[in-house]
């Protein structure tokens, strides 16, 4: 048994030091990111034993929250689960990095390693119960055993896609690196290809069930080149960020370095490692390419591409170092340190940064909820874009609580005669973030957003009146929630009564 050396020693301490901060952070927030109630719902579907409303999401999230839910406990047993599973996750997405870049760029690995472990984005979805820790680890293990030469790449691959549908573009590519390489298409392409067979079979049961990845579908009409442009400035704030000093100018000037010097890194990656450099560039590309196309820019989308983007530099900044040194040494050996430390502290701070975003996500629905709950009796309902979120705190029954993409109502007036007609008794306006990009205005759209503006602003409102504004935390800087009831069809309006 050899003796475990230095590098090891640091490893494993970067991995406990990581698992006891995420632990001691551990569900930060007042809600989990809206996306998650559509894992726990598929993951009770599972739990009884059927297959649930909506294959949007892939399997493995939800399937490893229902076997595991049952020993968590607590309030939301099946969010403590996804909390856990992204904590393992998480830190085995780190440790394979870690073996990936031992293994595959030594000199450069220890620079990787400390650009990977001050990544913003990781820490953010560390403490998140959605599926992107587990689809970068499997992303990490197919790149550990493409460099181990282990056919198994090809399962990891599988288990990538079936957590989100732009990796199943991992196993073609991990074919034709390979094949490249070793000169052996049809036996990498029949690995590809049973590697696509479960993704293929979940959206095609999904399909003939009326949902699945082609849900997705739905958002290519709002990919733009502008939304490209918003992808390339994620990869900037998540993995260049310590290189740029704020505004549009200063991310231009990190993309500008990050070019150069990871520039560096790709002509030596590709000249010793060109399997693996090859192919972390196409899977790079392909996941650029799919969130560009399908409007879908969110900074978390970046997680399990950006390491490559740190890969790169940190291979660029050593071998910059190394050639600027020469066999002489100097100063041009402190390189690494001059252009790799400011990016390690700028994650930091980014870090800091959207911690407090997952801690304050849609806590201003807080109060509002509350007021639904103890307010509402059996009998009531209301109308109110955070419908998921309302259901959350209190103990309404779901029928109370009613989505304003549920009605088929374009306007206010239509609006209150429908709700009178479903016996929908109050309407809500909750602060929802204003869109930033297409893939943004999908979605208020399809929620209807729009419908509860006009009880934004606690404004009289024909057939309404408004019985209590409720003031978000004023660390948020949004505006107050407004909840307004429905005046029976005889009655005037009212001056409104503030509470």
């Amino acid at each position: 048994m050899g003796r475990i050396g230095l590098g090891a020693w640091l490893r494993g301490g970067a991995l406990l030091a990581l698992g006891v901060l995420w632990l001691q952070l551990f569900e930060p927030f007042a809600f989990p990111n809206n996306d998650y109630f559509s894992f726990e719902r598929a993951a009770r579907s599972f739990a009884a034993g059927e297959w649930p409303a909506s294959f949007k999401r892939g399997p493995i999230q939800p399937a490893l929250m229902a076997a595991s839910a049952p020993f968590m406990g607590g309030l939301h047993p099946e969010l403590r689960a996804a909390l856990v599973w992204n904590w393992v996750f998480s830190l085995g997405f780190v440790a394979l990095l870690f073996r990936f870049a031992w293994k595959t760029f030594p000199e450069a690995a220890p620079w990787f390693a400390l650009l990977v472990v001050t990544t913003p984005v990781l820490h953010a979805m560390a403490l998140q119960p959605l599926v992107e820790p587990s689809l970068a680890f499997f992303v990490a293990l197919a790149f550990v055993l493409l460099r181990e030469r282990s056919p198994w790449q090809y399962a990891a691959a599988a288990a990538a896609a079936l957590s989100r549908p732009e990796a199943a573009a991992l196993a073609p590519i991990l074919a034709v690196c390979n094949a490249v390489a070793e000169g052996h298409w049809r036996h990498h392409l029949l690995l590809a290809g049973g590697a696509l067979a479960p993704f293929a079979a979940w959206n095609a049961l999904g399909a003939a069930r009326g949902s699945g990845a082609a849900a997705y579908g739905d958002l290519m009409q709002s990919g733009s080149l502008r939304n490209f442009a918003l992808v390339g400035v994620h990869y900037l704030r998540e993995g260049l960020a310590g290189w740029s000093a704020g505004g549009t100018l200063g991310l231009v000037l990190a993309g500008g370095i990050g070019a150069a010097v990871g520039g560096v890194g790709v002509q030596r990656a590709v000249r010793e490692h060109p399997r693996e450099a090859t192919a972390a560039l196409m899977w790079l590309a392909a996941s650029a390419l799919a969130v560009g196309v399908f409007g879908i820019s969110k900074s978390r989308y970046v997680l399990p591409t950006v390491w490559i983007v740190l890969a790169f530099v940190a291979i660029g900044a050593v071998d910059l170092a190394r050639r600027l040194a020469g066999e002489r040494g100097g100063p041009a050996r402190l390189v690494p340190v001059f252009l790799l430390v400011p990016l390690a502290v700028g994650g930091v701070l980014r870090a800091h940064t959207l911690h407090a975003q997952v801690r304050d996500f849609d806590r201003g629905v807080l109060a509002p909820a509350a007021w639904l709950g103890n307010h509402l009796t059996i009998e009531e309902r209301v109308a109110i874009v955070h419908t998921s979120q309302t259901l959350w705190v209190t103990d309404l029954h779901p029928r109370q609580v009613v989505g304003y993409a549920a009605l088929e109502a374009d306007d206010t007036e239509s609006l209150r005669d429908e709700m009178r007609a479903l016996g929908i008794t109050h309407a809500a306006w909750t602060w929802r973030r204003p869109p930033s990009n297409e893939g943004q205005s999908f979605y208020d759209e399809r929620k209807k957003v729009a419908l509860a503006e006009v009880f934004r602003d606690g404004d009289p409102v024909p057939g309404f009146e408004l019985v209590a504004t409720l003031p978000a935390p004023p660390r948020l800087a949004q505006p107050p929630a407004r909840i307004y009831r429905l005046l029976p069809p005889s009655g005037a309006s009212s001056a409104p009564v503030r509470k």
